[in-house]
């Protein structure tokens, strides 16, 4: 049974935080909470912005760049 991700759920994922002018790219793991589901995506409220991720790749554990 696939798993649901309901608004308000608490996520843990592993973020690659890249920036236009470093060529150095830092991954850490970041705590969001879901404030949208949509069929494919989810809205993900990081506190200072909110960030879109695919399920699939949430499931999987895939890293999500920002």
């Amino acid at each position: 049974m696939q798993n649901r991700i309901k608004i308000g759920a608490k996520i843990k994922m592993n973020v690659i935080e890249t920036k236009y002018t470093d060529t150095a790219k830092k991954s850490r793991i970041v705590t969001g909470t879901v404030a949208e589901v949509y069929p494919t995506f989810v809205l993900i409220d990081l506190g200072k912005y909110k960030v879109c991720a695919y399920i699939r790749d949430l499931n999987n554990c895939a890293s999500i760049a920002i």
